[in-house]
């Protein structure tokens, strides 16, 4: 039985309206499907480049890391005289990099003082370099001696600001061998096994070579002002907890150990700058 013309027209007319929605929908499947795999190349491209950073910046290349900083800072040149009292090629000559640290809050002290650190990147050039890095970044300044143990360690390197912590936490180094032993005045990077250091550093008290044999390699050495870490205050030894210093930073300590010494500042020393114990 034919069915009339103007049913007909009808069931066409929504056959065409249905068909189009689906033609639409599948368009914007398509089109969605199409953002979401650039998104995801975008990430992968961003992936890489926070990868590649990241080995550079834990070592993988740490002697041109390490001789960029130096060239940077501590580059000067030397003219060599030649048999006729002339001047040949300039010669480019590197030392290791100093350290300017002042220290306030010592014990018996009312004045800031400043010690003198030589990093040796050939005693650890994975750690000195990282350790460069983290000074260029001002990220020890106002920094608390949160562990101190007479005739053993002086403890620092958890920044007072949290969020600026757990950003440097992630960029975890290899490991140096160790090439010198722990002795007294030595700076080595604190660790929680194979291949765990970031930020964490720890001055020897006293000579202790058990250390060499736990993996802890020293990457620098303070060569003048030890009489001031002698003076950073004990009080609290190993009180002061860790965790809470990294999720809620200085304000808990200053609540809770408001005798710490600290750390005002950090920076490497210009090659034209005199060596100066106090400030």
């Amino acid at each position: 039985m034919q069915k009339p013309p103007q049913q007909m027209k009808r069931r066409i007319r929504r056959s065409r309206a249905t068909g189009g929605s689906y033609v639409r929908l599948l368009k914007v499947i398509a089109w969605m499907t199409a953002l979401l795999a650039f998104c995801a190349l975008l990430f992968e491209m961003d992936h890489f480049r926070t990868k590649r950073q990241y080995r550079i910046k834990s070592g993988s290349t740490p002697e041109k890391l390490l001789l960029r900083q130096q060239e940077q800072h501590l580059r000067h040149t030397s003219e060599k005289t030649d048999d006729a009292g002339g001047t040949d090629d300039t010669v480019v000559t590197k030392h290791p990099p100093h350290l300017v640290m002042t220290l306030a809050g010592l014990t018996g002290e009312t004045d800031a003082h400043n010690v003198i650190i030589e990093v040796r990147p050939d005693w650890a050039p994975i750690g000195a370099a990282h350790l460069l890095e983290l000074v260029e970044a001002q990220f020890y300044d106002e920094c608390r001696f949160f562990r101190v143990l007479p005739n053993f360690v002086v403890q620092f390197g958890i920044n007072g600001n949290p969020s600026i912590q757990s950003e440097w936490k992630t960029k975890v180094l290899q490991d140096d061998p160790v090439k010198e032993s722990n002795k007294r005045g030595t700076l080595t990077f604190a660790t929680s096994g194979k291949n765990t250091r970031t930020t964490q550093l720890f001055i020897n008290l006293n000579d202790n070579p058990a250390l060499d044999q736990q993996g802890f390699a020293p990457i620098g050495e303070v060569i003048e002002g030890m009489e001031y870490i002698d003076k950073i205050s004990s009080k609290y030894r190993e009180r002061p907890n860790q965790g809470q210093i990294v999720n809620k930073g200085n304000i808990y300590l200053q609540q809770e150990f408001p005798e710490l010494s600290y750390i005002t500042s950090m920076r490497v020393q210009k090659a034209d700058e005199t060596t100066l114990s106090e400030s």
